[in-house]
């Protein structure tokens, strides 16, 4: 899950700088409930993490943090502000990789 969940927001950010397709469930209205992670998240990730939950409730926070940002640089991609979108692409990657140190701590 985690190797597909970072190969999707990779692609996102490719397609940030790029103009190849964007992938799916990414930006879309509650994309976080359906793409990979969030399914995850609302099945196994819960089994596994649920039992403590700020711990869980962070988790689910910074998912979703991921899909905004997402929503925001796709935005200013579609204004013509690639540059802007590529600076929010930057926020996500960072966001990322916090949301993948809690998974991997």
């Amino acid at each position: 899950m985690i190797s597909v969940h970072n190969q999707r927001v990779n692609s996102f950010i490719g397609a940030l700088r790029s103009r190849v397709p964007f992938p799916a469930l990414v930006t879309e209205p509650e994309a976080e409930r359906h793409c990979h992670l969030g399914l995850w998240l609302q099945g196994e990730g819960k089994l596994q993490y649920g039992g403590d939950a700020a711990f869980y409730q962070q988790l689910q926070e910074r998912h979703a943090r991921l899909h905004a940002l997402a929503r925001e640089a796709k935005a200013l991609y579609d204004a013509g502000d690639e540059e802007g979108a590529v600076r929010k692409g930057a926020e996500l990657e960072r966001e990322n990789q916090a949301l993948m140190a809690l998974l991997q701590g």
